[in-house]
């Protein structure tokens, strides 16, 4: 037997011994790469649904910030919250609530679908071939993506031999935090700078605006 057909077995078996009286349980027990894998696929599954009933394909834009946070969660607690598993977690929601908060101020969460995928919808018009690349890429590739960005939390935490936080940890963790204010400054003016160019466009196009 292959590494992959048991590897597959175990999966399968994981997912048939849900006990729906006591979820909890079944958790715990249960592996938690198998239980994110599971979730994973279930995530795009309700992506493929939702954008093929709504016309709208940016539903897999709009949890980038917010699927991976969990994911991080559950492999800390699913490990019994070891300190580097916790620190990984928290640094992951400071920047998913960083990405967030940017994705939902320019109006990701009003409806308005990116504009990759009407630009990808004239490269790709024959509707059976859409509903394929919607399947395959826009939903299980970048959900798979998502989780395996996260994944290493999982080997973190599995591999925790210190009972607490190192000087390398903390040195990884005060870069990381350098670098998130660093993109939080250049969100902000990236932001004033969109706002101010095109609040200068509609007065350029309004009667009597001057030209830029």
């Amino acid at each position: 037997m292959s590494a992959v057909q048991a590897y597959s077995q175990a999966f399968a078996k994981t997912v048939a011994s849900f006990d729906p009286s006591n979820p909890t349980r079944w958790y715990f027990q249960s592996d938690a790469l198998h239980l994110s894998i599971l979730l994973c696929l279930l995530v795009a599954l309700l992506c493929f649904i939702g954008s093929t009933a709504t016309g709208n394909y940016s539903r897999v834009d709009q949890l980038w910030s917010v699927i991976p946070v969990i994911y991080a969660w559950h492999f800390a607690l699913h490990a019994g919250l070891p300190p580097r598993a916790v620190a990984g977690a928290t640094l992951i929601t400071a920047w998913g609530v960083r990405l967030t908060y940017n994705f939902a101020r320019k109006g990701g969460y009003s409806g308005e679908e990116d504009y990759r995928w009407p630009a990808l919808r004239e490269i790709i018009p024959n509707p059976l071939l859409w509903a394929l690349f919607n399947f395959f890429f826009i939903s299980i590739v970048q959900n798979v993506i998502l989780l395996g960005i996260i994944v290493p939390v999982h080997f973190a935490a599995r591999a925790t031999t210190t009972p607490s936080l190192t000087l390398i940890d903390a040195i990884y963790i005060a870069a990381f935090l350098a670098l998130l204010v660093f993109e939080s400054i250049a969100d902000e003016q990236q932001w004033r700078f969109q706002n101010t160019k095109y609040a200068a466009r509609a007065a350029a196009d309004a009667p009597g605006g001057a030209a830029l």
